[in-house]
């Protein structure tokens, strides 16, 4: 016997429980879907935040590299 064999015999109160069933299959098909695209979104914020510190800590270190040559230079001018 076929699923839609099976779905003709059932009583109009079994066809809504059925109907209910597929909708909350649909909603939560929908909701797993939107929760695996949100962590994806999630792990490539917290990437791209990773990416930007690490400019941000060589930009930082360059200009400490150079306001300590500055420095030294300053150093032997006025010595």
């Amino acid at each position: 016997m076929k699923f839609g064999d099976s779905e003709k015999k059932l009583s109009d109160s079994e066809k809504r429980h059925v109907a209910e069933l597929k909708e909350m299959q649909t909603s939560y098909d929908q909701l797993l879907a939107d929760h695996h695209r949100l962590m994806d979104e999630k792990e490539e914020l917290a990437r791209a935040r990773d990416r930007a510190i690490e400019s941000h800590t060589a930009t930082i270190d360059e200009a400490k590299g150079m306001l300590t040559r500055c420095d030294g230079e300053m150093v032997e001018l006025y010595a």
